[in-house]
């Protein structure tokens, strides 16, 4: 297991996700990600973790390794972030071209290890320690903070592209922010763009329906299958209609943390929705498996 139990609560869908990218055999780990969400800080700590898992030296869990006791520290000299706070400029409100060449000139002389490279706003307070090119000793601390056009405008933005497309070496760049809309396109073409919803707080109710939550949305046909192999599974002990509730009900307290949320709203009403009329349909007597399988496989991403 990549992720830690804490981390699969409060993300299950994108550390899913990512479980699968980093064990693939099969692909190459991308070159761009995008996260998008209301909780920026949930974000830095699931790329940290994808960070520690791509340099540990054991690849096992909880490692001490020199890596990963680095990037737990936030230390790591080949995890780099890059936000306005960089302290080279003074009174600097956004990300500059003159950063983006000293991060090209970094990128430029090669490493062993796998350099993750984070894009986010950010704001002085008492968090995690900041780090940037070029290396400084005396930082204060900071916490991240959604990116945005404004911050990270077409001049730097555009300076950056070539070097997603065809970084040299092992390089993975990740952005962090509420809507990948808050982006300019030409960024956006060349990520893959992962929404993250805002963890919710839970209760005994989702206990039993909790594996078949934590894989929605569903990303291929084997997820959909596996989902509703799990359901029938429940349906020997439980009503359907029970079932379908208490996924409801988890997906409106999701719903609530992520109101701001365009894309977790938009996937979560529909998904909603969809949960209402199959139980109508079972209301009016059409056939509970045929219900049911159609509901599991209209909840692919």
């Amino acid at each position: 297991m990549i992720f830690s139990e804490e981390l699969i609560k409060k993300a299950p869908f994108a550390t899913n996700f990512f479980e699968k990218a980093l064990n693939s055999t099969n692909t190459h780990f991308a070159n761009g990600f995008i996260l998008s969400g209301n909780d920026i800080s949930l974000q830095y700590e699931l790329v940290l973790e994808i960070a520690k898992h791509l340099n540990c030296q054991n690849k096992t869990e909880n490692c001490t390794c020199t890596n990963c006791s680095w990037i737990k520290k936030n230390a790591h000299p080949a995890i780099i972030t890059i936000s306005p706070i960089d302290y080279t400029e003074k009174n600097q409100k956004t990300i500059s071209v003159s950063q983006i060449r000293t991060l090209k000139n970094l990128l430029g002389v090669s490493s062993p290890y796998h350099r993750i490279i984070i894009f986010t706003d950010a704001t002085e307070a008492t968090s995690t320690p900041f780090h940037n090119p070029p290396f400084k000793e005396n930082r204060t601390n900071w916490a991240p903070e959604p990116l945005n056009k404004k911050v990270f405008g077409a001049s730097p933005s555009n300076a950056l592209l070539k070097t997603i497309e065809e970084p040299e070496g092992e390089v993975s760049f990740f952005f962090l922010t509420k809507n990948k809309n808050d982006l300019l396109s030409t960024i956006v073409s060349r990520c893959q763009c992962i929404n993250i919803p805002s963890p919710i707080q839970e209760d005994d109710d989702i206990e039993i329906i909790r594996p078949i939550a934590q894989k929605l949305p569903f990303q291929t046909i084997d997820d959909c299958f596996l989902g509703l192999e799990m359901f029938e599974t429940l349906l020997k002990d439980n009503p359907a209609e029970l079932l379908l509730n208490k996924i409801e009900n988890h997906l409106k307290k999701s719903l609530e943390a992520n109101i701001t949320n365009y894309q977790a709203t938009r996937y979560l009403l529909d998904t909603i929705n969809k949960i209402e009329t199959t139980k109508n349909q079972l209301r009016n007597f059409v056939r509970e498996q045929n219900a049911i399988e159609s509901l599991f496989f209209s909840l692919k991403n």
